[in-house]
């Protein structure tokens, strides 16, 4: 019988499929069980990502009382038929810790239990999940139950800027887990200081990058000439403010009216997004609308080509109201990799992907007039150093960002 790894997800962004896929080709034996009803999530934005990867059970939510209490019995009754005792008294230590401690919480621990039936007739020798967010906690449970090893990638949302009952949370994931992978050594850094009392926390936690498939971003031969105006394209996912699309919107304002000729490619959300749409207004008090298109979503499968139509690409990322910052965006390294010159912040794990004039530009968050005057020298820059630096890029994301080389370390940081 196989020995498989299971994820269990309730989000599945782009660059976790290709972990999966990644997986799967290196021989390991994955299970994705996916917190959501197929119908549903066919709906979504997100379904094409995963149309091709075979091996996913979806785990829809008993939805009323009698459902709930059948999904727990159930739950039980497989733990029982598989001779898992040591699960069962995991189930029965959960129940009675919930007075005590609502962390773990009967709804995270029922959706557990709706879990375990389905993988109770495999052999599992791990469950793993990404984002340290209710999913995790499902998780975490499964994994109990079934009295196999836990261990959770964190990225930069689900650990920045935590109120005190989020934090308490994750201390109690972090102590469950054999292994907790991350995707920078800042953010290692980061829980160390911010978890002192949890025991032997250095030793679980290791930093594993996210990657991309280089192969799908090739890098374009020649660099594009600049007329008739040069473009700058930027991907500020859910226009969230730690991209900081504000930022570079000001900076655009700024080399327009010092006379240089560019123009802005904003991708992603829709025409309905009301942060989008606040965005186009401060584009019209700027004065800037005729330098300015929003493209909207567009398929994985044609952002190289739109990369290659563009001059560079520029993320400024800030820490936002609530101290939430990106980790390390995988826009930069698709960018780095087709061969555009990236100009992002120096906050965060960012500086581990940017070497600043090595591997593209980093200028310091918030500040629009230096990120004007940067964009400004690479317009300026010559072919030959602009062109060393591209190749810094792409060899950088080869070494050190490609999926199956993050993949092999992920292997072998989970023993899978």
């Amino acid at each position: 019988m196989k020995s498989y790894v299971i994820y269990i997800l309730s989000f599945l962004p782009t660059f976790v499929i290709e972990e999966l896929k990644a997986l799967e080709s290196a021989g390991v034996d994955i299970k994705l069980v996916m917190l959501a009803d197929e119908e549903d999530y066919r709906k979504s934005d997100l379904f094409h990502v995963i149309e091709d990867f075979s091996n996913i059970t979806y785990a829809p939510e008993a939805n009323r009382y009698i459902s709930k209490v059948t999904s727990f019995l159930w739950g039980a009754i497989c733990l029982l038929g598989s001779f898992n005792f040591k699960g069962l008294w995991y189930l029965f230590k959960s129940l009675a810790n919930l007075r005590q401690s609502r962390i773990q919480g009967l709804y995270f621990l029922f959706r557990a239990l709706e879990v375990v039936p389905i993988v109770t007739k495999i052999k599992a020798k791990r469950v793993h999940s990404h984002f340290a967010w209710g999913n995790a906690v499902v998780s975490a449970h499964v994994a109990g139950l079934l009295n196999i090893n836990f261990s959770l990638t964190v990225h930069a949302s689900d650990i920045y800027a935590l109120k005190c009952k989020e934090k308490n949370l994750r201390k109690w994931l972090f102590d469950r887990a054999d292994r907790i992978i991350t995707i920078s050594a800042f953010n290692k850094d980061y829980l160390i200081k911010g978890y002192p009392s949890l025991k032997r926390l250095n030793e679980k936690i290791k930093v594993v990058h996210c990657g991309i498939r280089t192969t799908a971003f090739l890098r374009k031969n020649t660099l594009e000439p600049l007329q008739p105006l040069f473009r700058l394209v930027t991907l500020p996912s859910g226009f969230v403010e730690k991209k900081g699309l504000s930022i570079l919107l000001r900076a655009l304002k700024i080399l327009l009216d010092s006379g240089e000729r560019v123009e802005c490619i904003i991708i992603g959300g829709s025409s309905q997004d009301e942060r989008r749409k606040e965005y186009k207004r401060e584009i019209f008090e700027l004065g800037i609308s005729q330098y300015v298109k929003f493209i909207g979503r567009i398929p994985q499968s044609e952002l190289p080509e739109l990369y290659s139509s563009c001059n560079a690409f520029v993320l400024p990322c800030v820490i936002d109201s609530r101290g939430k910052m990106d980790g390390i965006p995988v826009s930069l390294m698709e960018a780095m990799a087709v061969g555009l010159p990236v100009i992002s912040t120096a906050i965060s794990g960012i500086p581990e992907l940017i070497e600043n004039e090595r591997t593209g530009f980093l200028v310091r968050p918030d500040n629009p007039e230096e990120l004007a005057a940067r964009i400004a020298q690479v317009i300026k820059m010559s072919p030959d150093t602009l062109n060393n630096i591209l190749e810094g890029a792409r060899i950088k994301i080869e070494k050190e960002f490609d999926i199956n080389i993050t993949v092999q370390n992920l292997i072998r940081e989970l023993a899978l």
